[in-house]
């Protein structure tokens, strides 16, 4: 047996199932951490060293794990220099054991694949190793396929894993009878195996030998289902060095066989540290394991950032990394908010606006990973508070208020806070300054709806209604999917009718053709449509929405942000009114409803008191729209536009309600709880109740009667959403009250048939996983769903993940949160809808992105290069005298004049010398020189070509930001000049947005912030997917505000340069840079 690098080890003896605990929680007089909490009942204390000497502590405290602990500060191997601790053993057993081994791999038949070692001339290598190790411990196999040309980079790799442990139960699938001799010879006993990159041989068939197949069918052979195999591996480890060798026999020390400990994690169930079964875990929001209880079993959670990749080995794998990949991230969040409202805070109470703001400056409060860490920190979007504020010689003052999302032209403070519980009469004595200073002690209210839909979400994907879908979710093996006709069971001759609708409702490419065509076949009912920013991603949903709404499917519309589903609305109301609704005859209108709380489309600040007073915060007992958001309609100006206004759900209701359109009977019960009727109208007590609010007649110390008109309500929106075929919402509100209850029910309910569900998810590739899931395998409808659309571009942003990463990490999947499903999908050969036609950007504009980000395959559509001029007339001559006037030497001016072709004008580089000056609390970052430069050389003569042509500005021209600070910046300056200028509206300034919130969105003129100035400072801007987002938003000029982009620190200077320099570099070279003073 190999011990000859360990002497410790041969003198230990085989033992047991070794036992890792926390004892009893102990702190010292003073308060210190206890180094003797940590504790093993076996010898083998190397892979858990980190552990015992307390490198792993409670993220919150920096002191030792007990049971209140929510995170844990995790141990990285990789940044670790501690002599003490064996850093390689840990990564090695937390990740894929290094070196790979080159082996031979004999059948039962006494075959070898490769015939000999070593061989130059085989066109496959297979290499042996060993993976997660500390939780589901596999053998894998490696087959790697070159081709004579490279040996070096394989063109397909296949991975065979070999489960320690049984993961199936009751089919024999765990590794037995393991033995490895001294001659480097590894037999054992197994039963199927999971695999990683199968997926891939269809497209790799043309470069795939005679010889590679049969080790293909060989190694495919291990995956059939009910079958015990004997596996021979042959190891060559000559070229392996001493080192190599030595880190090597660490590992199989611990194996069956070895002369050492046993690892604790082989011969129990896989991921046994999270508990659950063998195939399924614990999904509840009171129930998730805990950091010390993760720790407490016979196979401890090792407490270190841990793989995550494209396909899952198993359904337990699955479950809890998208699980507990969610669980950390919501207890960062919520424990960073604590952190903040743990301490009082200095606070101003400002009353000179229509409104009464609070502005908060931070007192230093303790942050994730301890008092001196540097973890960003910001306050979530819309985040509603109580305070209380104190003044000295005062009486303490409750308030509750809203987050603003900038500056409403104050004294700069580190957030402003709306108060909508109180009146400005509330605050009249604080007549100074002096007596409107006071503390304030926060309270929070955190929402955690989407973190509960989440773990909802992890409950029901183990349920046998959705098993379905698990070959997907695995990613291991598509051949096992058949093809799907999404239309099965339909009318034929209104499929007939809607075939040829839909087939001549646009001039459709090649590719978009392809995707309506596919209704007939997808794979595992699933359909993939990838694309960049205008290749008619929207437009296909919409088609396919009104298609399968006309085959009298229910369509689930999804997104992951509201400004998504915002436009998939205004795009789709646009689409109903142009519809040729004679060719579907059958079809009277196209009826559909946008799920979303109208009180968050309009800003806290241009509220009027009434309507902020109503406001509410996230999600009343699971409702999207309660009965506040149905009395902020009622009172909200009929003039307003948006989603609510136009397709709302609260909007239709009192549609309905005026129009005496719906019938609802009712049990009416009085007061004490007695039935009054079993048959009274539920519009009519709403109608009631809308007469009387209206008319300021209503008595709200009536419980009993606002009880009465509160249940109408709720019966009368919960028809109008039982009514509903075709509904629109976010991935976070899919799971609310009202979809829950009313959406997809039984016919009997409201006398609606029930024919199936077609889910279309769009920006599926910027959206997390299993929020994704969530839309397909909910309860109320899974049963029922026909198919699946999920529309991106892997290209642009991915998922939103806040864990932290870098020194201090919490979060054990962190990596999981940046894969997206359709990525990860595709990645694996999932079959995908690619769109190459684009036609929003001008082709000068789409070159650059084209070029360095799409591999150059995209083509431009028609009228993608018509002249500045022919699409806005005169503004080419603005633009032109913006950029002049800024060439100081007369002659070089003239000679510009002259040259200046269009593509010069379309995009084009505003050099400021600047500073880039990070926000004192969130670290966002801003050049104020970039924004004065903006409304003292730019914005003037735009301003002027607008208003002059009578054009709105808001609609054709946008400023991409990439960091909050210098947005709210724009946002406050744009909000001072109307305020100068009364006579102004917001059509007459520029939208100003973040690149996320761009996302979707287009203009005709963007203007690119990234608020950096050196090419090795440029934050998250280098990521490529944030800056192609920022720079395929314009359709006819992009203009980009930033520095000279040299390198600020001479040895920083990066092999590869990112985006945002290499495309000032295009630009100098093609002279459309200019230096704006």
């Amino acid at each position: 047996m190999l011990t000859r690098y360990c002497p410790l080890l041969q003198t230990l003896p085989r033992s047991g199932k070794p036992q890792f605990f926390l004892s009893k929680p102990f702190l010292g007089p003073d308060d210190t951490y206890d180094h003797t909490h940590v504790k093993f009942n076996f010898e083998d204390r190397e892979p858990y060293k980190h552990l015992e000497t307390h490198r792993v502590v409670d993220g919150v405290t920096r002191a030792r794990i007990d049971s209140k602990t929510t995170l844990a500060a995790l141990y990285d191997p990789k940044g670790s220099d501690d002599p003490s601790i064996d850093n390689k053993l840990i990564k090695h057993l937390a990740t894929t054991v290094e070196p790979r081994v080159l082996c031979q791999l004999e059948t039962s038949h006494g075959k070898l694949y490769p015939p000999s070692l070593p061989d130059s001339q085989c066109s496959y290598q297979i290499k042996v190793t060993y993976s997660n190790l500390f939780l589901a411990p596999v053998l894998r196999l490696e087959c790697h396929f070159v081709k004579p040309t490279n040996r070096r980079s394989p063109f397909l790799t296949l991975g065979v894993d070999f489960h320690f442990n049984e993961y199936i139960h009751g089919e024999n699938t765990e590794i037995s009878s393991y033995t490895h001799t001294e001659d480097g010879i590894i037999k054992f006993w197994t039963g199927r195996a999971t695999c990683s990159g199968f997926n891939l041989i269809a497209s790799q068939e043309a470069s795939l030998t005679a010889k590679d197949q049969e080790v293909i069918n060989v190694l495919r052979s291990f995956l059939e289902p009910n079958t015990r195999h004997h596996v021979t591996l042959h190891l060559d480890e000559s070229e392996l060095s001493s080192s190599q060798k030595r880190h090597l026999d660490q590992i199989r020390f611990r194996l069956p066989g070895g002369s050492g400990f046993l690892l604790p994690s082989i011969g129990g169930r896989e991921y046994a540290a999270f508990g659950g079964t063998m195939d399924g875990i614990w999904a509840k929001k009171d129930g998730m394991m805990k950091p010390a209880e993760l720790l407490s079993g016979s196979a401890p959670h090792p407490m270190v950032p841990l793989e995550c990749g494209p396909t899952f080995s198993t359904m337990k794998e699955a479950l809890v990394q998208l699980a507990y990949s969610a669980v950390v991230s919501d207890a960062e969040a919520y424990e960073s908010l604590r952190l903040w409202a743990a301490i009082p805070h200095r606070a101003q109470v400002f009353t000179d606006k229509d409104f009464i703001v609070l502005g908060v400056n931070f007192e230093k409060f303790d942050r994730l990973g301890g008092k001196d860490s540097d973890l960003q920190f910001r306050l979530p979007r819309d985040l509603a508070c109580s305070f209380v504020l104190v003044r000295p010689g005062s009486t303490k003052l409750e308030v509750d208020g809203f987050l603003m999302t900038g500056n409403p032209g104050l004294p700069r403070h580190d957030a402003f806070f709306r108060i909508t519980s109180h009146k400005k009469a509330t605050f009249a004595h604080m007549a100074s300054v002096e007596s409107r200073k006071c503390i304030v002690k926060c309270k929070p209210h955190y929402s955690s709806f989407t973190y509960n839909s989440q773990l909802e979400t992890i409950r029901e994907l183990q349920l046998t209604d959705n098993e379905r879908w698990r070959d997907i979710l695995l990613n291991q093996r598509h051949d096992k999917l058949g093809y799907v006709d999404l239309t099965a069971g339909v009318n034929p001759a209104k499929k007939e009718k809607a075939d040829r609708w839909i087939r001549n409702w646009r001039p459709w490419n090649p590719e978009q053709l392809a995707v309506i065509e596919g209704v007939t076949a997808a794979k595992g009912g699933m359909s993939i449509v990838m694309g960049p920013a205008a290749t008619g991603k929207t437009l296909l949903q919409q088609a396919l929405a009104i298609y399968f709404y006309a085959l009298d499917f229910h369509v689930l519309a999804v997104a992951p942000a509201n400004d998504n589903a915002n436009k998939f609305a205004r795009d789709l109301l646009e689409a109903k009114i142009e519809l040729p609704w004679l060719e579907l005859d059958w079809l009277e209108d196209l009826s559909f409803n946008r799920l979303f709380p109208s009180s968050r489309e309009i800003p806290v600040d241009e509220m009027s008191e009434k309507q902020a007073y109503l406001r509410k915060v996230g999600h009343t007992k699971g409702d999207t729209l309660p009965f506040p958001e149905f009395l902020l309609a009622l009172g909200g100006d009929t003039k307003e536009k948006g989603a609510h206004r136009e397709y709302g759900i609260v909007e239709a209701v009192i549609k309905a309600a005026e129009e005496k359109k719906y019938v609802l009977h009712k049990t009416l019960q009085s007061e004490d709880g007695a039935i009054i009727s079993r048959d009274y109208n539920a519009w009519d007590v709403l109608r009631t109740f809308m007469s009387e609010y209206r008319a300021g007649t209503l008595d709200l110390a009536n419980m009993w009667k606002m009880r009465q008109y509160r249940l109408a309500y709720r019966a009368c929106k919960g028809q109008i959403v039982g009514l509903n075929r075709l509904m629109i919402t976010t991935t976070g509100n899919v799971r609310s009250r009202e979809m829950l209850q009313y959406w997809f029910s039984p016919e009997s309910e409201y006398g609606l048939p029930r024919k199936g569900v077609i889910v279309l998810v769009d920006e599926a590739a910027k959206d997390l996983e299993i929020n994704v899931w969530s839309a397909i395998v909910c309860w109320r409808w899974s049963d029922w769903v026909q198919g699946v659309f999920l529309f991106g571009d892997d290209k642009q942003l991915q998922p939103p993940n806040t864990s932290a990463k870098g020194e201090t990490q919490f979060n054990y999947f962190s990596d999981r949160l940046d894969i997206p499903l359709p990525n990860r999908l595709v990645q694996e050969g999932y079959p995908c809808h690619f769109l190459l036609e684009q036609r929003r950007m001008h082709s000068a504009i789409s070159s650059f992105p084209n070029r360095k980000i799409y591999g150059g395959k995209l083509r431009n559509g028609p009228d993608m290069n018509v002249t500045i001029n022919e699409q806005m007339p005169g503004l080419r001559n603005v633009l032109v005298d913006i950029i002049a006037e800024e060439i100081t030497n007369p002659a070089k001016q003239d000679r510009f004049r002259k040259i200046v072709s269009d593509a010069d004008l379309r995009r084009h580089y505003v050099e400021v010398k600047g500073t880039r000056v990070p926000h004192e609390s969130t670290k966002s970052m801003i050049v104020h020189e970039h924004i004065d430069v903006f409304f003292n050389k730019i914005f003037p003569k735009l301003r002027e070509y607008f208003r002059s042509n009578d054009k709105s500005m808001n609609k054709h021209v946008m400023i991409i930001c990439g960091y909050n600070f210098a947005r709210y910046e724009y946002q406050d300056r744009f909000k001072d000049y109307l305020a100068r200028n009364p006579s102004l509206t917001t059509q007459d300034i520029p939208r100003v947005l973040s690149v996320d919130s761009s996302q979707g969105d287009e203009s005709f003129m963007v203007f690119l912030d990234g608020s950096y100035q050196h090419g090795d400072v440029v934050g998250f801007m280098g990521n490529e997917h944030r800056y192609n987002v920022a720079v395929t938003r314009a359709k006819g000029v992009l203009w980009i505000i930033g520095g000279d982009m040299r390198h600020r620190y001479k040895r920083s200077r990066p092999r590869a340069l990112n985006l945002a320099t290499e495309y000032k570099l295009e630009l100098d070279a093609a002279g459309q840079t200019h230096r704006f003073s």
